[in-house]
């Protein structure tokens, strides 16, 4: 339970103590809730979640990584989840309900007086019933990257977000000419959001 709480604790100082500053001023909150219509926010921006269920204002949830989907069909692979595709179904139920215990005790403290300021009531199962409810889901990959399985929420898969920079900004001239003296470099990248990359780099090296 290390993991879940560690990564929990990071995540609820980052999005609940901003959410906390973004009601802290009553005028400048009366003023923002009366003109907000729609909102499309990712996973982690509990902040305008709070707001969407507060004003009422349309929302669409969107999501980067297929680990957010959690399935008793065939759960994501994360570090700390005892959750192999070899298990049964309800094996990998009960590794979910208790690993919202942990996470919640760590979320929650900070992410429901913020609720209660907006008179909404406590989050429950923050990762597992929380994040998922909106107007329309986006999921920013493809489905052939991560299969859809029978208990992930109705979602569009958009595709990955791919931006090209060199529309916008020329390649610096010592790379160009650094990638023309010999054969095309190959590029390995892992995640932004990992603590595993170890393995990962030794095994594309090897």
């Amino acid at each position: 339970t290390r993991l879940p709480a560690s990564i929990a604790f990071w995540m609820s100082r980052m999005v609940c103590s901003k959410a906390a500053f973004f009601v802290a001023s009553r005028s400048s909150w009366n003023s923002v809730s009366r003109s907000i219509a729609r909102l499309a926010t990712s996973t982690l921006a509990f902040a305008s979640r709070c707001v969407a269920e507060a004003t009422g204002a349309r929302f669409v949830a969107v999501h980067l990584a297929p680990a957010v989907f959690r399935s008793a069909h065939r759960a994501p692979r994360l570090p700390g989840l005892p959750a192999p595709d070899r298990a049964p179904d309800w094996w990998r139920r009960l590794v979910y309900r208790v690993s919202d215990v942990v996470v919640d005790r760590i979320v929650r403290p900070r992410l429901d007086p913020v609720r209660a300021r907006l008179g909404l009531p406590p989050a429950r199962r923050v990762f597992h019933d929380w994040i998922h409810p909106a107007d329309a889901v986006v999921a920013l990959f493809p489905a052939w990257f991560a299969p859809p399985q029978p208990d992930w929420p109705d979602a569009v898969f958009a595709g990955f977000p791919l931006f090209d920079e060199g529309d916008t900004r020329a390649v610096d001239g010592g790379l160009d000419a650094w990638l023309a003296e010999g054969a095309p470099p190959l590029v390995l990248t892992h995640g932004s959001a990992n603590l595993h990359s170890r393995a990962f780099f030794e095994t594309a090296a090897a």
